[in-house]
């Protein structure tokens, strides 16, 4: 880590993701990298500040790792519909990919953090058995099964309704006028090229 600070410009030190990158493997990277992307921030809801200590350095702990070629497409072969997949079905508790300490995937690696805390993304629920237990403080109405962290895509963390999700604000920066984004006149629909 002390590699990547000192390389880093000293307004990049202080703002610093992980990722897990095909080809470098998990590296920290400022977050200047993405000031022309759109992105969306996945804050988790509820969470202790001990808590999300412990998952910033699961994840820091992961710098130097590979990236696990084998779960993306274990993944892939997951989604496809059953019809084309001859892939062995799986549970939702099976490790995809690799399965090794020495290999992630971003959205993997992220999850592993949380789930080490037992902080649900897009857990399963199992089926209602008994009406008392739609009565229970469990908001879901239902227990949750976790499924295994290899399994998680980032859609999940959007999905889920344990993560509060974030946009860059432009409108609320109150810059934004859609009749002068356009970088050329032709752009514009017919009626507005005046």
């Amino acid at each position: 880590m002390k590699t990547v600070l000192d390389r880093a410009g000293d307004p990049d030190r202080q703002h610093m993701a992980i990722e897990a990158n095909a080809g470098s493997g998990v590296e920290a990277v400022s977050l200047g990298k993405y000031r022309d992307c759109n992105i969306r921030i996945c804050r988790p809801f509820g969470i202790s500040p001990e808590d999300l200590e412990t998952v910033v350095a699961e994840v820091v702990a992961n710098i130097g790792k590979h990236y696990d070629h084998h779960n993306i497409l274990d993944l892939g072969l997951m989604l496809m519909p059953h019809f084309l997949n001859s892939f062995k079905r799986r549970t939702i508790k099976a490790c995809l990919g690799g399965c090794s300490e020495y290999e992630v995937i971003c959205s993997g690696m992220v999850a592993k953090a949380f789930q080490k805390l037992g902080y649900p993304i897009f857990p399963a629920l199992l089926p209602l058995t008994d009406a008392n237990e739609r009565e229970n403080a469990n908001p879901y109405g239902s227990a949750l099964i976790m499924r295994h962290y290899s399994q998680i895509v980032p859609r999940d963390f959007d999905l889920s309704p344990n993560f509060e999700i974030l946009k860059y604000n432009i409108i609320g920066m109150g810059r934004f006028d859609y009749r002068t984004v356009w970088a050329e006149k032709r752009d514009l629909p017919i009626g507005r090229r005046n």
